[in-house]
C-alpha cells in the first residue's frame, strides 16, 4: 500500500524537530524512504520512516507512512499502533482513510469501517472514505448500506468509476434494473470500456431475459472487437453447435483479428472437441503468434496428452513472455514426461531471470512446480534437500512463498499426507516468520491432527 503525500506536506506538519537536524537532511531522508517503500523494500523503508521519526517525534505522517509498511509486512499489531500515534498527534482524513485500506485489505472490515467514518467526519466530501466504506458493506453484504454510500459517492464525483461501483452494489442486491440504469450511466461517461457492456448484458442474463442479453454482448462486440469476455458470453448463451457458426462469421469479419479465433478455441475446449479446439488456436497463431495463443494451445494438447507437442507450444510462449508463471506451465509438462531434471532447470531459469531484480511481487512459481514434482516422485526428503539448495540464490521471503505455494499443492492431493505438509509450512516460517499463509494453514493443520488424535 502506497502513501503519498508530497514531502513539503510532509515536513510542513511536523511539530517538533530533533535539535540540529535541517530541514534539507530531513527532506532527503524522506524521499529515501519513500523511494524505498514505492520500490516495496519494506525493510529499508521501515528503517528510514524510523529515522524519520526520530528526527521528527511529532509526525503524524511518518507515523502513518511506518504504519503502512508495517502492514506490508504482515506486522498487522505494529502497524495499527503505528497509525493510532499518528492518529494522537494529528488526526487527518488522509491518514484515515489509509488506515482503513490497510485494515481492509487485512479482512478488519469492522474496524475500516470506524476509521473510514472518523474521516467522513473530518471531510464530509471525501471520496475516499465513501468508496472504502461501501465497499466494506459490500463485503459485508449490507446491500442497502453500500447503494447509498455508492449514491453519495456519485453525487460527490459523478464519474464512470463511481457509477460502475453502484451499479456493482445494485446487481449484488438483486435490483438488476437500477444496476443496468447505473452501467449505462457510466458507459455514457466512458463509452470505450468495454466491461461496462459486458456487465450490462450480464444484468440481463441474471434475470434470464437472454434475447436482451444477447443484443447487449452483441452491442459490446460492436465497441471493442476484441472483448474475449462478450464473445464467449454470447457463445454461451446461443449454445453449442451454433455458437460455432457465430464465432466463425465474425472470424471471418474481421480476418486480422484473433480474439474471435479465441473465443472458438475456448469454446470448443468447453465442449471437448479438442482437435476443433487446436485447430481454432493455430489459426489464432497465425493471426497473432502472441504467447497467450501459445500458452492456450498447450493448455489442450496437454489435455489431449500429447506433451512434446506441448512442450513445443510452452518453449514459444517463453520466448514471447520469459515470465515466472509462463516457465512453470512448461515445468508441469516436464513433471508429466518425467523429466525432473529439465524442470529443476526451468527453475534456476527464473531464478537467474530476476537476479538484481525487485522480487518482492514474485513467488518463483516455477521452482514450487519442479518441488512438488520431486515430492511426488521422490519423498518429502530429497524435496527439502533440494530447496536447501535453492536458499543461496533466493531470498528468504521468496523461499517462504514457494515453501508455502508447495503445501497448497501437497494439500490439493488426495489422501495427502498431514505431517508432511505440516513440515512444508513450519519450514516457510523459518525463512520468513511473518508469513500469514504459513501461519493460518500451519494452525488449521495442527488443530485438525489434534483433533484426530482425541477421536
Amino acid at each position: 500500500m502506497r502513501f503519498l503525500f508530497g514531502v513539503p506536506l510532509l515536513i510542513s506538519l511536523s511539530l517538533v524537530m530533533a535539535p540540529g537536524i535541517t530541514i534539507a537532511a530531513v527532506v532527503e531522508l524522506v524521499e529515501e524512504a519513500q523511494s524505498a517503500q514505492n520500490d516495496s523494500n519494506y525493510d529499508e523503508a521501515e528503517k528510514l520512516w524510523r529515522q524519520v521519526i526520530k528526527q521528527q517525534p511529532r509526525d503524524a505522517l511518518a507515523y502513518a507512512r511506518l504504519g503502512s509498511v508495517l502492514f506490508s509486512q504482515n506486522r498487522i499489531d505494529e502497524g495499527i499502533a503505528a497509525y493510532q500515534q499518528a492518529i494522537k498527534i494529528k488526526p487527518s482524513a488522509k491518514i484515515y482513510n489509509n488506515y482503513g485500506d490497510n485494515l481492509r485489505s487485512e479482512d478488519k472490515l469492522n474496524e475500516a469501517m470506524i476509521a473510514y467514518q472518523e474521516a467522513l467526519k473530518l471531510d464530509s466530501k471525501s471520496e475516499v472514505a465513501r468508496s472504502g466504506l461501501g465497499t466494506v458493506y459490500l463485503r459485508q453484504e449490507n446491500y442497502t448500506q453500500a447503494i447509498a454510500e455508492f449514491r453519495q459517492l456519485v453525487a460527490l464525483k459523478p464519474d464512470w468509476n463511481n457509477y460502475e461501483s453502484l451499479g456493482d452494489a445494485l446487481t449484488e442486491a438483486g435490483k438488476h434494473d437500477e444496476a443496468r440504469t447505473a452501467y449505462r450511466q457510466a458507459i455514457k461517461l466512458e463509452p470505450t470500456y468495454y466491461s461496462l457492456y459486458n456487465k450490462v448484458a450480464e444484468s440481463f442474463q441474471k434475470q434470464e431475459k437472454i434475447n436482451d442479453a444477447i443484443l447487449a454482448y452483441r452491442q459490446a462486440i460492436n465497441v471493442d472487437s476484441t472483448n474475449f469476455y462478450a464473445y464467449t458470453g454470447l457463445a454461451e448463451l446461443i449454445k453449442f453447435p451454433k455458437s460455432i457458426t457465430i464465432l466463425t462469421q465474425y472470424a471471418k469479419q474481421e480476418p486480422k483479428n484473433e480474439v474471435p479465433l479465441q473465443a472458438l478455441g475456448y469454446i470448443y475446449k468447453q465442449n471437448q472437441k479438442l482437435n476443433e479446439s487446436v485447430s481454432a488456436y493455430r489459426q489464432a497463431i497465425k493471426v497473432k503468434p502472441s504467447a497467450e495463443n501459445y500458452s492456450s494451445l498447450g493448455e489442450v494438447l496437454v489435455e489431449q496428452n500429447k506433451l512434446e507437442q506441448a512442450v513445443t507450444a510452452y518453449r514459444q510462449t517463453i520466448k514471447l513472455e520469459p515470465q515466472d508463471y509462463r516457465y512453470g506451465a512448461l515445468a508441469e509438462v516436464l513433471i508429466k514426461q518425467n523429466k525432473l531434471n529439465e524442470a529443476l532447470t526451468s527453475c534456476q531459469t527464473v531464478i537467474d531471470l530476476y537476479k538484481g531484480k525487485d522480487t518482492s511481487y514474485i513467488n518463483y512459481y516455477t521452482c514450487s512446480v519442479a518441488g512438488f514434482g520431486i515430492y511426488q516422485k521422490q519423498g518429502l526428503k530429497n524435496v527439502m534437500t533440494t530447496f536447501q539448495q535453492l536458499t543461496k540464490k533466493i531470498p528468504p521471503k521468496n523461499m517462504a512463498e514457494i515453501y508455502v505455494n508447495l503445501g497448497y499443492r501437497i494439500q490439493s492431493t488426495d489422501n495427502f499426507i498431514k505431517e508432511d505438509a505440516i513440515a512444508i509450512f513450519e519450514e516457510a516460517l523459518k525463512f520468513n516468520p511473518r508469513n500469514k499463509e504459513a501461519q493460518e494453514n500451519l494452525q488449521e493443520l495442527q488443530q485438525t491432527q489434534q483433533s484426530s488424535f482425541i477421536q
